[in-house]
């Protein structure tokens, strides 16, 4: 009796255990909060794609703001854990990856570059000086749980978000079973409209954990935030697709890293792409259908990033941006600050900490293009704007 009992113990823990195996990704099952907006943009999605418009757009630039929403000291991580998380959506969005390799020679021929690159905002709405990182301490374990939504607001324990139509929000928190989750154009209502990331598989340093540290994690809910769905659609059924003509219908969304050679649906399924469920280290590409989905949604509901110029202050120049550098940077002690500008009799220099407090100043009279600065200053992340005839650029510096 005690061994079929110690038996049926056993059972259970293990059915517990398996019944706490983190998600991958969260999907709402409500409806959107504006159905009208979703309809709307998937005619102009499929209007869209079918024209594929001109653009004179070199670069497409998407300003960020993350906000750090932490009950325990661990998931308070480091602005170099977000500076890591950037960069490694620079990798994935702009086609500089350095695994593809690992897609199936079958898809070759339809892996896509997107062409997004992500900044943290330099200023913000208000027009001040920032990082583009907000920290709020909350007393809720658990705050970016997929069911509720105190995270989005600080009088609950959260952060409020900044103007969703001109910054992508990532919030950054515990998320009780989903490692992330996002909201699509019009699925959620404007204050909550966003991405939302595990502290564990947010960036490549720091507090991620293997098997989500190449952060793919952020990469997936960014998809589903500029309307890409998983490649199974909504159910676990061939009827069913994401609503991209390049990726096959495959049954189910696949977790771990199996063999990129598996079929389903009667063709194979693409292993390897970002929207699926998969392992960091097993997921490589988007295909041009998700690109062109993409840039659709960028032109249309998303389009308010577009004109937002938040990762330089309204007033910076770019030929300007171009000709100042700092450096070293990362620094100690001092920097230098080279400006390859027609220079003149003046230059100006202001430095602020993180919360837009001034604390240092200096004019440099005179016409060298290389100048130092001391910096007497606490380890951290700071802003040194610099200004030459009323032209301004806005440096992100570390110091350790």
């Amino acid at each position: 009796m005690r061994i079929f009992l110690l038996s049926l113990i056993s059972i259970f823990l293990t059915f517990v255990a398996s019944a706490q195996t983190i998600e991958r990704c969260y999907e709402l099952s409500a409806p959107f909060y504006n159905p009208q907006l979703s309809e709307e943009l998937e005619q102009y999605t499929a209007e869209w794609i079918k024209n594929k418009p001109l653009t004179s757009r070199s670069k497409i630039t998407i300003p960020v703001v993350v906000h750090i929403v932490w009950n325990k000291e661990e998931d308070n991580i480091s602005d170099e854990q977000v500076h890591s998380q950037i960069a490694a959506l620079n990798r994935d969005f702009r086609l500089e990856n350095e695994d593809l390799s690992i897609v199936s020679s079958f898809f070759e021929n339809i892996i896509g570059n997107v062409g997004f690159e992500f900044c943290l905002a330099t200023s913000d709405p208000a027009g001040n000086p920032t990082t583009g990182i907000t920290r709020t301490e909350t007393r809720f374990t658990n705050v970016g749980a997929e069911a509720s939504s105190n995270i989005y607001y600080t009088d609950e324990g959260g952060k409020d978000a900044w103007d969703t139509e001109r910054y992508l929000n990532i919030w950054v928190a515990e998320t009780g079973m989903a490692l992330g989750h996002a909201s699509r154009p019009g699925e959620n209502i404007a204050e909550e409209d966003g991405v939302v990331v595990h502290t564990k598989c947010f960036g490549t340093i720091g507090t991620v954990q293997p098997p989500y540290n190449l952060g793919r994690t952020t990469t997936h809910e960014i998809g589903h935030y500029f309307n890409l769905l998983h490649l199974n659609g909504s159910s676990s059924s061939c009827e069913d697709d994401d609503m991209v003509l390049d990726t096959p219908n495959q049954m189910t969304n696949y977790l771990g890293c199996p063999d990129i050679n598996t079929f389903s649906c009667g063709t194979q399924d693409l292993i390897s792409n970002y929207m699926n469920w998969v392992d960091d280290a097993c997921m490589a590409m988007f295909t041009q259908g998700q690109v062109d989905r993409m840039h659709a949604a960028l032109n249309g509901a998303r389009s308010g990033l577009l004109e937002n110029t938040a990762c330089l202050p309204t007033s910076t120049s770019q030929s300007m941006e171009s000709k100042v550098s700092i450096f070293p940077n990362p620094a100690r002690d001092f920097v230098y600050v080279k400006n390859t500008s027609d220079q003149v009799q003046e230059s100006r220099y202001q430095i602020f900490t993180t919360k837009g407090q001034k604390i240092k100043e200096g004019i440099f009279h005179n016409n060298n293009p290389l100048n130092r600065i001391s910096l007497p200053f606490p380890s951290g992340v700071y802003l040194i704007e610099y200004t030459v005839d009323n032209e301004k650029t806005v440096k992100v510096l570390l110091l350790f």
